[in-house]
């Protein structure tokens, strides 16, 4: 979420517990906070920056939505191209967000696997004089995803991939502050998934969460 000037790069750690709840099937239940590190990574040229973000880890996160307990591994990447305007007051962004899940679940030790993919768009403000404060909000209209079951233990099994389609949002508020090179940010963001099985329309996931986060960031180029 730190801002890199023409010419340069940036590179962020974010750091922060995941709070929130997890549905599937009519069941809902609160998921285990955990410690998400996010590495982001942005070039600005003039006014364009382009944006990535996403896990370097994939941490596993434990809930009991449907009775049985779920452990799920999860990835995501963000990329944006971003445009400034208004001496950086206002950016659109566009571009897009990947997911990749894998969901284990005891007892019985079935499988889903699943990829979702969809478009991004942005929009964000600095209302402050010195535009240390930032404001984004973040739409996925579409995410189309592939579910692929498996049951390690019936060797040789077949089962059919179901597909999803869904949407989600985001809301990130942020204030950064600058040490020479080094820059430092906390904020909280809120992201709001939900999905469902096109074939018969029930709901596949539901995920709402609070991030409450720490970012530590250091740039490179051109002042």
């Amino acid at each position: 979420m730190t801002v890199a000037r023409a010419g340069q790069t940036t590179v962020d750690l974010t750091v922060g517990p995941l709070i929130g709840t997890h549905a599937e099937d009519g069941s809902r239940d609160s998921v285990a906070s955990e410690p998400v590190p996010i590495l982001q990574l942005s070039h600005r040229e003039s006014f364009a920056e382009l944006f990535v973000e996403g896990l370097p880890v994939a941490p596993s996160i434990a809930s009991t939505a449907t009775g049985q307990s779920i452990s799920t591994q999860l990835t995501f990447e963000n990329l944006l191209l971003r445009g400034y305007a208004f001496h950086d007051r206002l950016s659109l962004g566009i571009g897009e967000t990947i997911y990749n899940q894998s969901s284990t679940y005891e007892p019985g030790g079935a499988i889903d696997a699943s990829r979702v993919v969809g478009g991004r768009f942005e929009i964000a403000g600095r209302p402050l004089a010195n535009r240390n404060l930032r404001i984004a909000f973040d739409l996925v209209p579409v995410l189309h995803g592939l579910v692929l079951p498996s049951y390690p233990s019936r060797p040789g099994s077949r089962f059919e991939p179901e597909v999803e389609r869904g949407t989600q949002t985001e809301f990130d508020i942020g204030y950064r502050l600058n040490r020479g090179t080094a820059q430092f940010a906390y904020g909280v963001r809120y992201i709001n998934y939900v999905s469902f099985f096109t074939r018969t329309g029930e709901l596949s996931d539901r995920n709402a969460g609070v991030l409450p986060y720490v970012t530590y960031g250091v740039r490179f180029g051109h002042p």
